[in-house]
């Protein structure tokens, strides 16, 4: 194992400390050395491995004691740490062997665990590795890097400032553990700062010295201090001390003043500002306007959930590794909740997969005090689902044998005669029944799945629902069952591989497979089984017994691929309440307070819980819902593991660690790409779909970067997967955060679809975000738009008038108003009305239901014009918001009516057709400017003619027809009489055209005028010259001293820059006129120096050029003897 250490060509400093451990020898050389007895980490894990990394770091933080006040109950108050300095510093360390083994050696080479012997010389030949921190030093005074503190005060917060050095041995053997050292070092102020309540390391003592007075004298004592109060510690400040005394006496001051001595205490206040544990969860927060967060929900109390806190810790801290040291699972917390669920213990409870809301049940075969809980009780994973966060289902319909949840987030409720009814996430529901058989023989049992049901009959016999549109159920295969199964499950259609239901039913030691063709028994003999549990993807069974044995078989029964006795966990009590899948390689079981993941290969990990927890199977792991948290459990993805497993020697591990490098500006960046090079392109995917695994957007961001610093090196490389992924980012980082909570993974938002996840929004009444998503996802919002719509219809009330405090929603013309505006503004036009005004019809609501029905007018409109109905047609056209449909009934309007007539009737409409008049002048613009003069002469429209005139205008190239069309604007706009101001202007332009057609024939065509401002043609008359002096002349006459310096630096000046200094000293502003003298001519700039006043300056001048006579002429035209002493200075410093 390399030891740390720096050679001796190092610059040196006099003291060196020593920190050893078994693995790792750190020498510290410091300026100067103080030894104190405090303690530091390590661990003493021999290492076998030679290849790794060694992780550097040097780290100051800042400790406190917790001003929040805790529980009553606990016994210390909570200290914090927050680090507010921290380096890095990376060493790769390579393998010791010099001659490495070819290809074909190297895959048939056989790894052995060294022996003592070569242990004992790998630790006798270290290996040294120099490295050096350099400390941050602030740029302004007051901000220096705060020495090593410890507040010694016990009546004061306790508090300290530490730094330490941590040296990481991480190996790239993945079965070793990492070691470290844990090293402190000491930070010494200034040799010059004592501070009065730093905890001193050894004992002090004191003299204590009483004075007595032997002539009582009152007197007072004054310090003036400069006007700014911040300065450094080794800055000088400078003070004045006034004494004086009762009765005044100057000699008594002046001993007192001889004999005093004055210090100075500083004090520093440090205020720490914290705030309490967060919130809990306010209710729902309105998707659109008000009116679409109005619910009556309120008064229920249930579990609300906080947000969590973002972790920066590196992901593979939260990793656990399985026995056989390859496979890691992490437990990631999706949410805590602040107010507990009840136990679980308790409930019979029914989980929706991808992240969805759950349902609980008091379980009837349970003791428990009457009246502490209702019959049934319908939960979503946050509070922002409901308004409450908990919502009581009121059932009347007898006995419930079973519920669950469809795919769309519809909670199935099936009761013992056979009616089930879908309940929406907002309380409604549809009411289906089983048929007559399920009626009359009753319900024992059934399983619901996300697009179908299977239910169990009094008469044994299995009853299939195929779908939730109310299909009629089918009858399955005959079972020839005596006696209800010891436990049963069903595989879905479109995980088997018939595409039809099996059911699996577990009698007596065997199971029995059932499909709507045939029953057969698969003879197992390790039955009875009291959990059956098919895997995600149909192709695995879980198995418990009676015995507590786990067997793992494939579906078709031929190939048992593990077994695991639970009985082994010692730590577990009770019976299993669950038996599910994690992911398609693990089985989660749980108990009371604890659940247990079981690998392939009978390997285990164990998760603790509070309380009685419920697992949810996920397709890419397990979802744990606990009384205070809610976790998901999986194995951790490929992708991930390759970037952070600890000693990952992978491209894309490799990749990471250079963007991490070149981050903090070091040369090693430019090494690890180049020795990725060939497998740069697949480390950068990786990166990428490792951050679609991650939670925390901390660390998608840092993937993400990684990848894009990747992306930099390659010459070609398709950025699609890269947009897409930070694109599916921000939507699941938008539907994760607490106020929403559909904590949904990367995978199972791949699996389940964009669409899906809209959907999901709209059942819970988000509109708004799902709007939001559908355009960022450009996918069209139809399906966002009707649900709104109908939500809008349910919710609202009809009244007759439409008025009153609901005016705004009880009105069938307001409401069917809001419909169509909202379509017509969210781009929702070709949105077909009829589902919406079915909704309307179903709720009651047939007065609304036809106003929206009239909305449906493409079929009306051709129809119309086959009547000659033309104005009808027009209007509905108009009314449709369908552009297509107003442009075609315009154009056969033109084309059968007399132009006239025509116009007539857009004109007629009024504000009714002004959208088709608007659509009639678009097309006549681009298509038929002639039909669009006639339209707006006939219309009286004179300020619409000029205008269209001076388009015209601008696109002639022929000047009379281009003096033509202006004059016929000004005559348009003089027959306006609030046009005034634009006819003369118009008579102007006319002018100024026939000035520049004249100046044209002039030059003989040989510079262009016509078509220019009138300030283009000043600039092509006038000289550059002449202009800069005009210019010039009137920015010093008006005093524009910021427009004269920019017209200086606007380009070089043609005409020099004495004008500038001599018109300023002419109009009294002689300092604005220095800074233009040093642009001068050197020779002139003593004689414009002495013009401005400034003969400091013209001295200067002419000693920087030895002209000693100049300064001699200027010496006796000075207007003081001051200057003419500084002058003289000047003279007799010159040779």
């Amino acid at each position: 194992m390399p030891a740390l250490q720096i050679p001796t060509t190092t610059p040196s400093y006099s003291h060196v400390s020593s920190y050893r451990s078994l693995q790792m020898e750190l020498l510290l050389f410091s300026p100067s050395v103080k030894v104190i007895p405090t303690p530091w980490s390590t661990n003493h894990t021999l290492p076998v491995c030679q290849t790794g990394r060694l992780v550097l770091t040097i780290e100051g933080a800042f400790t406190y004691c917790s001003t929040v006040k805790t529980e009553s109950y606990a016994p210390t108050p909570e200290k914090k740490r927050h680090v507010f300095y921290s380096s890095s510093k990376v060493i790769q360390v390579p393998g010791s062997d010099n001659q490495p083994r070819s290809a074909l050696r190297e895959v048939f080479v056989l790894k052995r665990r060294p022996s003592g012997s070569s242990i004992k010389s790998m630790v006798l030949e270290p290996r040294a590795y120099p490295f050096a921190f350099e400390l941050p030093r602030s740029k302004r005074s007051g901000e220096e890097i705060p020495p090593t503190f410890c507040a010694s005060d016990p009546k004061s917060t306790s508090f300290e400032v530490v730094y330490k050095v941590s040296a990481v041995w991480e190996s790239s053997d993945p079965t070793e553990n990492p070691s470290f050292l844990d090293v402190p070092i000491v930070l010494h102020a200034d040799p010059d700062f004592h501070s009065l309540d730093v905890k001193a390391d050894n004992s002090t003592s004191w003299l204590e010295m009483p004075l007595k007075s032997d002539r009582p004298v009152s007197f007072r004592c004054a310090v003036t201090l400069p006007t700014s109060v911040t300065f450094s510690r080794a800055a000088s400040i400078p003070y004045f001390v006034v004494f004086t005394t009762t009765p005044r006496s100057a000699t008594l001051a002046r001993e007192i003043a001889a004999d005093a001595t004055i210090s100075i205490t500083v004090f520093s206040q440090i205020t720490i500002t914290e705030t309490p544990a967060l919130p809990i969860t306010p209710p729902q927060t309105p998707s659109e306007e008000s009116s679409d967060a109005a619910s009556s929900l309120s008064g229920r109390t249930g579990a609300k959930l906080l947000r969590r806190v973002r972790s920066t810790e590196r992901p593979s801290s939260r990793w656990n590794v399985m026995p056989d040291g390859k496979t890691f699972y992490k437990r990631q917390q999706l949410y805590s909740i602040a107010n507990k669920l009840p136990n679980l213990s308790d409930y019979i409870v029914a989980g929706c997969r991808y992240g969805g809301p759950i349902a609980l049940m008091r379980d009837p075969t349970r003791l428990i005090a009457l009246g502490r809980f209702r019959s049934c009780q319908h939960q979503g994973p946050n509070p922002d689902i409901l308004p409450s966060g908990r919502r009581l289902v009121a059932w009347d319909q007898g006995k419930i044998i079973r519920f669950g949840w469809t795919a769309d987030e519809r909670l199935v409720i099936l009761n013992e005669e056979g009616t089930y009814r879908l309940y929406d996430l907002q309380g409604d529901y549809q009411q289906y029944s089983l048929g007559n058989e399920a009626g009359e023989m009753g319900v024992i049992d059934a399983r619901i799945h996300d697009n179908g049901m299977v239910a169990l009959a009094g008469s044994l016999v299995l009853l299939e629902v195929k779908g939730w549109e109310g299909a009629r159920p089918l009858t399955l295969a005959n079972p020839a069952l005596s006696q209800p199964p010891n436990a049963w499950a069903v595989i879905p259609p479109d995980l088997n591989i018939s595409r039809h239901v099996e059911v699996l039913l577990s009698v007596d030691s065997t199971i029995f497979s059932v499909d709507n063709l045939e029953n057969v028994d698969q003879r197992l003999s390790q039955g009875p089984f009291t959990h059956i549990a098919p895997a995600p993807n149909g192709k695995s069974l879980a198995l418990l017994n009676f015995n507590g044995t786990l067997l793992v078989i494939s579906t078709d029964f031929q190939r048992t691929l593990a077994e695991f006795k639970t009985g082994d966990v010692v730590t577990a009590q009770g019976p299993v309440r669950q038996v599910e899948w994690c992911g398609i390689d693990a089985i989660l079981v749980t108990w009371d307070n604890m659940v247990v993941v079981v690998g392939p290969f009978g390997d285990t990990l164990e998760y603790y819980y509070s309380g009685p927890s419920f697992a949810v199977t996920e397709p890419d792991g397990v979802r744990v819902i606990a009384p205070d948290a809610c976790d998901l459990i999986q194995k951790v993805p490929a992708a991930s593991a390759s970037v952070f497993r600890p000693g990952s020697t992978s491209a894309s591990a490799i990749l990471y660690d250079a963007w991490e490098s070149f981050s903090q500006r070091s040369p090693k960046a430019d090494e690890n790409i180049r020795s990725i090079k060939p497998e740069l392109a697949a480390a950068v995917d990786e990166c990428i779909e490792a951050a679609g695994q991650e939670w925390e957007p901390y660390w998608q961001r840092r993937l993400l970067n990684a990848a894009k610093f990747g992306r930099g090196f390659l010459d070609l490389h398709n950025p699609t997967d890269f947009i897409n992924m930070g694109q599916t980012l921000k939507v699941l980082n938008a539907v994760r955060f607490y106020e929403i909570g559909i904590p949904i993974t990367y995978l199972q938002y791949i699996y389940a679809s964009p669409s899906h996840l809209i959907t999901r929004l709209t059942s819970r009444n988000m509109h708004l975000l799902a709007l939001r998503i559908s355009t960022y996802l450009s996918i069209k919002p139809h399906a966002v738009l009707r649900h709104w719509a109908s939500a809008k219809i349910t919710r609202s009330r009809p009244s007759a008038t439409g008025s009153g405090s609901d005016a705004n929603l009880g009105g069938d013309d307001e409401v069917c108003k809001l419909i169509v505006d909202k379509f017509d503004q969210l781009g929702g036009g070709d949105v077909s009305y009829a589902e919406i005004a079915k909704k309307a019809w179903e709720v009651g609501r047939s007065g609304l239901a036809t106003k929206i029905m009239s909305r449906e007018h493409p079929t009306q409109v051709p129809l119309l014009l086959t009547m000659k109905e033309d104005r009808l047609a027009l209007i509905k056209a108009v009314d449709s918001g369908d552009t297509d449909l107003v442009y075609h009934v315009l154009l056969h309007l033109h084309k059968r009516l007399p132009l006239g007539t025509f116009f007539r009737l857009i004109e007629d409409g009024g504000s009714q057709l002004a959208p088709a008049s608007r659509l009639l002048q678009v097309y006549a613009r681009e298509q038929n400017r002639t039909m669009l003069r006639d339209y707006f002469y006939s219309d009286d429209r004179r300020v619409e003619s000029a205008v269209l005139s001076l388009e015209e205008a601008a696109t002639m190239q022929d000047p009379a027809a281009r003096i033509t069309a202006v004059k016929a604007a000004q005559k348009f706009f003089s027959e306006d009489k609030d046009r005034g101001f634009e006819s003369k202007m118009m008579d102007e332009s006319a002018r100024l055209l026939a000035f520049q057609q004249q100046l044209e024939k002039e030059s003989d065509g040989k510079v262009a005028f016509f078509g220019l401002s009138i300030n283009e043609t000043i600039r092509a008359c006038v000289s550059d010259k002449r202009f800069w002096y005009v210019k010039l002349q009137a920015l010093v006459d008006s005093g524009d001293f910021d427009g004269i310096d920019a017209f200086a630096k606007s380009k070089r000046s043609p005409i020099g820059y004495e004008p500038f200094v001599h018109s300023l000293v002419a109009a009294g502003h002689s300092r604005e006129a220095i800074p233009y003298v040093a642009r001068c001519d050197s020779p002139k700039r003593a004689d414009l120096y002495v013009d401005c006043g400034d003969w400091r300056a013209a001295g200067k001048e002419c000693k920087e050029r030895g002209d000693k006579a100049k300064l001699e002429s200027i010496r006796q035209k000075c207007p003081n003897s001051l200057i003419a002493r500084e002058l003289d200075q000047l003279l007799s410093s010159m040779k």
